[in-house]
């Protein structure tokens, strides 16, 4: 098999597929993939501290969120 018939690896589509998308794509995705890790965050401290009240557990979060890129 020549190297030009190989299958393009995962990356290579996943660039491709990002580069046609619109700004606005762009953005939802972001904003849903920002949405997701926020959720996962949440549940991970509910089950870790399953004393603290929902409201302790977003606030929790976004002090996480505040220092993610500290």
């Amino acid at each position: 098999m020549h190297l030009s018939n190989m299958p393009a690896s995962a990356t290579e589509i996943q660039l491709q597929l990002v580069r046609a998308m619109t700004a606005e794509q762009k953005l939802k995705l972001s904003q849903a993939l920002r949405d997701s890790a926020w959720e996962f965050k949440a549940a991970w401290i509910r089950s870790s501290q399953p004393e603290l009240t929902e409201c302790a557990v977003q606030e929790a979060v976004r002090r996480l969120f505040r220092h993610a890129g500290a």
